[in-house]
């Protein structure tokens, strides 16, 4: 399937896992780090096939135990995601992401009833796969959210989850994958195709013109500002008078004569 990850849908996947941004990156410390790594895994414009692709690649970098199953998350994530918002159903993320069936569909299953746990039983049926024949492979979200009247968008985590809090940059791992994308020209854009991204020149006209509209407003206060300074100052001129001593009522025709 070519349905292609934009930078919307990569951002709305970000902020749908709700992640401890904070605490992934120790206190911030390596938070540029870890968005750098991240976009460079999740780049826009990736097709859904090359993002799995790109994920099963990481699984041969990692050897540490909390990373792989940190990335393992992601990934049972993702095909959450894309069972919700892009309308997959469980036979499309089969071939999509190379998992068997009854894996994709138990990942979906226990995702739902975290979230809806008072019906267990009836999202067990929906989703009891027998056979790669199983007419349950070809249900998608919207159909089983109007026959169970759940939510049609649904929070990436619960509250208590430790997997949006683990601090993935103090790790070996996460050095190695850094050195991985650096070894792997291929997956750096070069200039030409970041100035043919519309999304990056739509993000930069609309730095550019934030940044004159704060100007204009700067400059406006500071000549209001200059105005109403100018304004009260020959206000003060009229009403306040500087007294000083006045000779001009002296008689001058007196002069001064010695007593005797």
């Amino acid at each position: 399937m070519n349905i292609k990850l934009t930078y919307e849908d990569q951002k709305h996947f970000k902020n749908w896992l709700e992640l401890n941004l904070d605490s992934i990156s120790w206190e911030g410390r390596y938070l540029e780090d870890f968005n750098q790594v991240w976009e460079l895994i999740f780049e826009p414009e990736f097709s859904i096939d090359q993002q799995f692709d790109s994920l099963k690649k990481l699984e041969k970098v990692l050897t540490q135990g909390p990373m792989i199953s940190w990335f393992k998350w992601i990934k049972q994530k993702l095909v959450c995601f894309l069972y919700i918002y892009k309308d997959l159903s469980l036979r499309e993320l089969v071939q999509i992401s190379k998992m068997n069936s009854s894996s994709t569909s138990l990942v979906v299953r226990d995702f739902l009833i975290e979230r809806y746990p008072h019906l267990e039983e009836l999202i067990n049926e929906k989703f009891q796969i027998g056979s790669v024949l199983s007419e349950n492979l070809d249900r998608r979200y919207k159909d089983i959210a109007k026959e169970l009247n759940l939510d049609l968008e649904l929070r990436g985590n619960l509250d208590g989850d430790v997997l949006t809090s683990l601090e993935v940059t103090l790790y070996t791992d996460w050095a190695k994958l850094k050195n991985y994308f650096v070894e792997n020209k291929s997956y750096y854009k070069n200039a030409e195709s970041v100035l043919k991204d519309k999304n990056f020149i739509n993000r930069q006209v609309k730095f550019l013109r934030e940044l004159v509209l704060l100007f204009l407003i700067g400059g406006l206060l500071i000549f209001l500002i200059k105005v109403g300074n100018k304004t009260y100052e020959d206000y003060l001129v009229e009403k306040i008078s500087l007294f000083s001593p006045n000779f001009f009522w002296l008689d001058k025709n007196l002069s001064f004569r010695a007593k005797n």
